[in-house]
């Protein structure tokens, strides 16, 4: 204790009188005398013992508690009967201290009582259930931007309760919010309060997808969206800069609720590594992520399917082949124009790349140029729209006119001519 060593000093070192110490402490002469003889660091005070009422009768209550313990609960005593026999005893004490006593019927909170007797009595007590679920439960109504008020801070909750009651359960750490039956959100309590300080407003974007589906505009300046992840930060920058833009980026964030949120985001990952970033796009890449099944890619003959499309128009079952083909991930089209056919498999034909423009991934090999390509579909109107549509995102590689199966020909007999004996 400081004040303790300070009086030494001025006492031992100083010679202070004791009158000159009592002045600068405010403390009386006694008590200084009293710490310049004590040898102990800091003064304690000496607490005396004083035994309680019941002191005189512990033994015979002990004993009584271990009796009452082998018995059964039926037959034993209650606290009230025990109370009787230590007054007949000459206890003049309360009711309270034979209840305290005898309402468990333990000694383990008596004097004496020993380890062993602990680990005897574990055994037999009481298996806790699960943990104790302490809140505090409180009603709010949900405001019209979407968010409650608790302690002077707002927290965000799903639009669909906007102008709703909402049970709000308050936990030392979080906040749960309660409706219908289901844990709608749960929020991290805000603790640090401060009155010349204006309350903080937690906001979780996932809770004004709603919103955004009728007012995609919300996103450019919206509080909510300010703390997006970086991906589709950097895909909002990108959308935002065309026009439709906002409804397009209102979309893709629209499929966390229906697909998991780290696959679309590694969608969009990929479709802003891909330098595609469009919707269509990044549907297809969170189709290939989310389904594991292997599909088997199918190759369509141009000339065979454009008269498999004919034959279902013939028997009335148009769309058909169209409808198994928007399944897949990808459909190429091998080589169209290398047999002719007519203009209503043509017409055909081009409406089968018109539906999948958008929704499915298309390869195309040929060896005509897009100048020939008038000459297969026999309309150039039409043709020029199926270029329009097939150009769009596309990625056009050019491999030259020689034939690879040519060159690997040529290059097989000329090394069995250099392998033959002159």
């Amino acid at each position: 204790m400081e004040l303790l060593s300070v009086i030494r000093r001025w006492h031992c070192r100083d010679h202070l009188p004791i009158r000159e110490i009592e002045r600068r402490t405010g403390l009386s002469r006694n008590t200084i005398r009293k710490y310049l003889r004590a040898q102990s660091i800091e003064p304690r005070f000496q607490v005396p013992e004083r035994p309680g009422r019941l002191a005189p009768f512990a033994d015979r209550l002990r004993g009584w508690l271990v009796l009452e313990a082998a018995r059964s609960r039926r037959n034993r005593r209650t606290a009230r009967r025990l109370h009787e026999d230590l007054v007949a005893l000459g206890h003049d004490g309360s009711y309270g201290a034979a209840w305290t006593a005898g309402n468990g019927c333990s000694i383990s909170n008596w004097p004496g009582a020993s380890p062993r007797s602990m680990q005897a009595e574990h055994p037999h007590l009481m298996v806790p259930g699960r943990p104790f679920d302490g809140f505090v439960e409180q009603t709010r109504r949900v405001s019209p931007t979407c968010l409650i008020r608790f302690e002077g801070n707002r927290y965000s909750v799903p639009a669909s309760f906007t102008n709703r009651p909402v049970s709000l359960r308050v936990y030392p750490d979080r906040l749960r919010i309660i409706a219908e039956g289901q844990v709608l959100c749960v929020h991290d309590r805000i603790i640090t309060r401060s009155h010349g300080v204006p309350g903080r407003t937690v906001y979780d974007w996932r809770h004004y997808l709603a919103v955004i589906q009728r007012k995609p505009g919300a996103l450019r300046n919206g509080a909510p969206f300010a703390e997006l992840p970086a991906a589709f930060r950097t895909l909002q920058d990108q959308l935002l800069r065309r026009p439709g833009g906002d409804r397009e980026m209102a979309e893709i964030l629209a499929l966390v609720l229906q697909h998991d949120e780290q696959a679309v985001l590694c969608a969009v990952e990929l479709a802003l590594e891909d330098g595609v970033a469009t919707r269509t796009h990044v549907l297809n890449t969170l189709h290939r992520l989310i389904d594991a099944r292997r599909t088997v890619v199918p190759r369509l003959d141009a000339a065979p399917q454009a008269l498999a499309l004919e034959h279902e128009k013939t028997a009335s079952r148009t769309g058909q082949i169209t409808d198994r083909l928007l399944r897949l991930y990808l459909v190429i089209l091998d080589e169209p124009g290398y047999l002719p056919f007519n203009a209503s498999a043509g017409a055909l034909l081009f409406h089968l790349p018109s539906r999948l423009y958008g929704r499915t991934s298309v390869i195309i090999t040929t060896n005509l140029s897009f100048s020939e390509w008038g000459d297969v579909f026999g309309d150039p109107k039409m043709t020029t729209a199926l270029l329009d549509r097939l150009t769009h995102h596309c990625h056009i590689l050019e491999t030259g006119n020689d034939s690879y199966r040519f060159r690997a020909s040529t290059a097989a007999s000329k090394n069995r001519k250099d392998r033959s004996p002159s």
